[in-house]
C-alpha cells in the first residue's frame, strides 16, 4: 500500500515533526480523507499530545543536557560566594592588610628563588596563555562548537571569555594597583596589577572548556580527571605570573573569584534563556 506523508502542523517544520510524530506521518491519506470523525485532516497533529510523549520527555532531557545549565539558587550562591571573597581581597588590598599582607613577602621570595630555567618555562606558560593565546583558543573551541551545532554552549564561550575580560579591565581601572616592584624585575608592565588579566581568561575558558566535556560523559573518573586538568592549568598559569614577578599572590585570587562568579552568572543566564525558549517552542504545552 502506497503511504503518503502527512504535512507538518502550523509553526512546526518537517524535520521536527518527524522526530517527534513518527507514527502520523505514515498514516495513509486516503484514512484521513475517508474518516475524518476518526482522523480530522486539520487536527491529526492533536494525536502527538499523546503517542510521541516518551520521546518527548527524551528529547527534553538531551536538550536540558546540552543547554548547559546551572540551577539559579546554585549560581546565587556561587555569584554571592564569589563576591564576598572578592570583596575581603579588594578591602584588604586597599588597606594593605590580611592576606594582602602576604603578597610583597611572596613575591620576594619567588623573585629570589626562580631559576633560569623556571623562569624561561614561566615565559612559555604566560605568553601561550595571554590574551592571543585564550583569543587563539576559544576561536578554535568556538569553531568545533559551530561546526556541531552546539549553540547553548559557543554563546556561553563567547559571554564567558569576553565578558570576563571585560569586566577584568574594569576592575583595574577601578582599584588601580600597582604592579609589584623589583630592582631587577623580570617583566615590566604600565597596566594595572589586581585582578590578574591572564589568570581571569584562563578561568573562564577552561572553566567552560570542562563543564563542556564533563558533560558529554558519565564516566566519573574522565570527569575527574578533566577537572583536575583544568585546575592544575589554571594555577599553572596563575604561578606563572607571580614568577614572573607581574602579580601579587591576591591578584591571581581575586581573579580567579571574580572569574568563577562570571562563570556562573553566564551558566545560568543562558541556561534559563535556553529552557524558556524550548518551552515556547514546544507545541504538547499548549
Amino acid at each position: 500500500m502506497a503511504r503518503t506523508e502527512r504535512s507538518a502542523p502550523r509553526g512546526m517544520s518537517r524535520e521536527r515533526w518527524r522526530v517527534r510524530c513518527p507514527l502520523l506521518h505514515r498514516i495513509p491519506k486516503w484514512l484521513t480523507a475517508t474518516s475524518p470523525s476518526i482522523f480530522p485532516p486539520l487536527r491529526t497533529h492533536r494525536l502527538a499530545r499523546i503517542l510521541p510523549r516518551h520521546r518527548l520527555a527524551d528529547r527534553s532531557q538531551t536538550d536540558a543536557r546540552s543547554a548547559c545549565t546551572l540551577r539559579p539558587g546554585v549560581a546565587a550562591l556561587v555569584i554571592a560566594a564569589c563576591t564576598l571573597a572578592f570583596g575581603y581581597l579588594a578591602s584588604h588590598v586597599s588597606a594593605a592588610g590580611g592576606l594582602a599582607s602576604l603578597d610583597i613577602p611572596i613575591a620576594r621570595w619567588l623573585h629570589a628563588k626562580a631559576s633560569p630555567e623556571l623562569v624561561t618555562a614561566m615565559f612559555w606558560v604566560s605568553n601561550t596563555q595571554g590574551i592571543a593565546g585564550i583569543t587563539v583558543l576559544s576561536l578554535l573551541m568556538g569553531a568545533f562548537l559551530a561546526k556541531n551545532r552546539e549553540w547553548n554552549w559557543l554563546l556561553v564561550l563567547l559571554l564567558s571569555v569576553a565578558g570576563g575580560m571585560l569586566l577584568n579591565v574594569l576592575l583595574k581601572d577601578t582599584i588601580r594597583r600597582p604592579r609589584p616592584v623589583f630592582d631587577d624585575p623580570l617583566l615590566t608592565l604600565a597596566t594595572w596589577s589586581f585582578p590578574s588579566g591572564h589568570t581571569a581568561g584562563a578561568t573562564t575558558f577552561y572553566g567552560v572548556l570542562a563543564a563542556y566535556l564533563t558533560s558529554k560523559t558519565t564516566s566519573m573518573p574522565h570527569r575527574t580527571l578533566v577537572i583536575a586538568s583544568a585546575i592544575t592549568l589554571l594555577a599553572l598559569v596563575a604561578f606563572s605570573r607571580m614568577v614572573l614577578g607581574a602579580h601579587y599572590l591576591s591578584d591571581v585570587l581575586a581573579a580567579i573569584v571574580t572569574s568563577t562568579g562570571w562563570l556562573a552568572l553566564c551558566f545560568a543566564a543562558v541556561g534559563t534563556w535556553s529552557r524558556h525558549r524550548l518551552t515556547r517552542a514546544s507545541p504538547f504545552d499548549a
